[in-house]
C-alpha cells in the first residue's frame, strides 16, 4: 500500500468504503473482507473522510490564524520552533493522533517516485480535511497558504512533535523492513543449525499481482507458478519463481494441492446435469429414428390380412338337380338326336338334352307348385 501509485488522490469504490465503514463501526476488522491491492483506494478515502467528519478538526478555528502568519515564515527553523509551541497548547489525545497521522504521511512521502505522490501531493489532498478554512476568509489566498502549511507539517514532523507523551507510536517502514530482515535471517539460521531432512518444496499458484517492496521480495503476476520452500514466518514464505528465490506473501498465494481438492469438493457438491448424461434407449418412434424403421413399420400398417376360407365349406342343396337326378334315374336310356346313348346321371356340359327330359321336366316344376301350395302357412320361410 505504501508504493500504490496514486494513493488519496484517486478516489474508492463508495460500496466498498460503506462497506468498511460499517464493519468498522460494529466493530469488526474492516480489512478482513478485501480480495485485492485495488481496494487501497477505498481503505485511503475512508482515511480522509474520517478526518474530514470530525466535529473539530484537526487545525481548529481557535488556532487558523496562528498557523497562517507562520505559515508565511517559511520552510525553516523558525517556523518549526513557533509551530511547536502552537502545538503544545493542545491536549494530550489531539498531539497523539496529529503526531501519528503526519508521522504516517511523511513516511508515505519517501515513495514518491512510485507513488507520485511527494509531500507537496499530499497536502494538496489531506489540506481541506485538516485544516479548513473559516467562512469570510479568501478561499484563493488561504487555500495555498493551507496547502503549505501541511506540507511543512509533512517535512518537519519528527522535531515539531519532538516532546514524548504516552500514546501510540508510528512505526516507519524502513524500521519494519530492517525488523523484518533480522526475522527472516533469524529463521534462516535457526533452519540451518537444526539437523532435519530436507522438505520437498510445494507448488503454489498466485492468486492476486505482487510488487516487491524490497530486494528481499519477489515479484509476480496472478496466474504464476511458485514454488514454496518452507515458511519463513506466519505472513511470508521462503520460495522462488523461475529460479529467483526470495520472500513470498502467504495471502497472495495458493498451494496447488489445496487448490485442486477444493475443485474436487466443488465438483462433488455439484452433480452432473440432465444432458450430460446418456439417453435412454426406447422402442417408440421419434423423428430421431433410422428411416429403415419407418418404412418397415409402414410396410406392415399397409398390409391387411387375407381371410381364410373355412376348413369344411357348406353349400345350400340344390332341390331341382335332386329330382332330376332321381328323374333320370327311373327314365329308360334312348337314343338321342344324334344317336348316342344316354345313361342315369349327372349331364355333362355341352351334352343334348332329350325331348322326354324338357317334358318331364315341366311336370316336375307343375308337382313343385301344388306341393308349396299345400304346405301348412305355419311354416317358416326357410321351412317352406
Amino acid at each position: 500500500g505504501m508504493r500504490h501509485q496514486g494513493i488519496f488522490r484517486v478516489t474508492g469504490s463508495h460500496v466498498d468504503m460503506n462497506k468498511f465503514e460499517e464493519a468498522f463501526e460494529n466493530g469488526e476488522d474492516p480489512f478482513a473482507c478485501m480480495t485485492d491491492g485495488n481496494q487501497m483506494n477505498s481503505v485511503s478515502g475512508i482515511l480522509k473522510g474520517y478526518f474530514r467528519k470530525l466535529n473539530e478538526p484537526l487545525f481548529s478555528e481557535e488556532y487558523f490564524d496562528q498557523f497562517m502568519n507562520i505559515t508565511n515564515i517559511g520552510e525553516n527553523i523558525e517556523f518549526v520552533v513557533k509551530a511547536r509551541d502552537i502545538v503544545r497548547q493542545w491536549s494530550e489525545p489531539h498531539i497523539v493522533v496529529t503526531k501519528y497521522l503526519f508521522s504516517f504521511l511523511s513516511d508515505l512521502s519517501q515513495f514518491s517516485d512510485e507513488t507520485q505522490m511527494d509531500a507537496y501531493n499530499i497536502a494538496i489532498c489531506f489540506g481541506p480535511n485538516l485544516c479548513p478554512i473559516p467562512e469570510g476568509k479568501d478561499l484563493v489566498q488561504h487555500t495555498n497558504l493551507v496547502n503549505d502549511l501541511i506540507k511543512n507539517f509533512l517535512i518537519f514532523c519528527d522535531d515539531i512533535f519532538c516532546d514524548e507523551i504516552e500514546g501510540p507510536l508510528y512505526i516507519r517502514t524502513d524500521c519494519l523492513d530492517a525488523a523484518h530482515d533480522d526475522q527472516v535471517q533469524e529463521a534462516e539460521t535457526k533452519e540451518t543449525n537444526e539437523d532435519q531432512p530436507r522438505i520437498q518444496p510445494e507448488e503454489a499458484v498466485a492468486l492476486y499481482d505482487y510488487k516487491s517492496g524490497t530486494a528481499n521480495e519477489l515479484s509476480f503476476n496472478k496466474g504464476d507458478s511458485l514454488l514454496l520452500f518452507s515458511k519463513a514466518s506466519d505472513h511470508w514464505w521462503k520460495g522462488s519463481k523461475d529460479g529467483v528465490k526470495g520472500l513470498i506473501p502467504a495471502s497472495y498465494v495458493q498451494i496447488r494441492a489445496g487448490l485442486e481438492e477444493k475443485k474436487e469438493n466443488e465438483h462433488a457438491k455439484n452433480p452432473k446435469k440432465d444432458e450430460d448424461c446418456e439417453p435412454i434407449v426406447t422402442k417408440m418412434m421419434s423423428f430421431k429414428s433410422n428411416r429403415s424403421l419407418w418404412e418397415e413399420r409402414e410396410n406392415k400398417t399397409l398390409e391387411r390380412p387375407q381371410k381364410r376360407p373355412p376348413p369344411n365349406p357348406v353349400t345350400a342343396p340344390d332341390l331341382l338337380q335332386d329330382l332330376l337326378d332321381k328323374q333320370l334315374a327311373k327314365t329308360p336310356p334312348s337314343r338321342s338326336r344324334s344317336g348316342s346313348t344316354l345313361s342315369a346321371g349327372r349331364m355333362s356340359p355341352g351334352q343334348d338334352v332329350p325331348d322326354n327330359i324338357v317334358a318331364s321336366t315341366e311336370e316336375l316344376l307343375e308337382k313343385l307348385k301344388q306341393i308349396t301350395e299345400a304346405t301348412p302357412n305355419k311354416l317358416r320361410d326357410d321351412k317352406r
